[in-house]
This record gives structure tokens, C-alpha cells and sequence, in this order.
């Protein structure tokens, strides 16, 4: 588990403690449920924010621009902090 991201790690935490028969919070089921189910392989928000305007697709071209600029002045950094701060919310759910 060491060098793992931390919701990582926590993840893997409270499945130990599932296997060896301790029930998790129902709350921190569907939390992770949701964590696990993100699409990590899904096309870029800048992509679909483009698509949206120059297709004429249907969606909330505001929204999609203000995610497509967090996308693009992610950090490490950034990622690390939101990392963290799902984590402290696992660990807040499973006790």
C-alpha cells in the first residue's frame, strides 16, 4: 500500500475489513460505489465542450467550459488535494 494514492489506499482498507467481516456504513458503500464507476478512459471535457459548439449538441455549454478549464490547470498538486480530501471523507463514513 505504500506510494498508493490515498483514496486508493483507503479503498483497499476498508475492503480488508469487509472481507474479514466487519460491515461498512451503508453511506460509505455507495460512496465508493461511485468512486470505483468514474470513467477514467471518457474524452476530455475540452473535447466535448468543442463538440458542444460546434455540433450544436444539446448541454450546458457554461458548465462544460468551466470544467474544460479546471481540466486544463490540473496539477499534481490539485489531484493530490482532491486525493486527500476524498480520503478524510472515506475514512469520516467508515467509522
Amino acid at each position: 500500500m505504500y506510494g498508493m494514492p490515498p483514496v486508493a489506499a483507503h479503498l483497499d482498507n476498508v475492503e480488508r475489513l469487509i472481507a474479514a467481516g466487519y460491515p461498512a456504513p451503508t453511506d460509505w458503500v455507495a460512496l465508493a460505489a461511485r468512486f470505483n464507476a468514474r470513467d477514467l478512459d471518457q474524452e476530455t471535457c475540452a473535447s466535448r465542450y468543442i463538440t458542444a459548439i460546434t455540433k450544436g449538441t444539446k448541454a450546458d455549454l457554461t458548465a462544460l467550459k468551466a470544467l474544460a478549464l479546471a481540466e486544463a490547470a490540473a496539477t499534481p498538486q490539485t489531484e493530490a488535494q482532491i486525493s486527500n480530501h476524498l480520503a478524510q471523507i472515506f475514512r469520516g463514513m467508515s467509522t
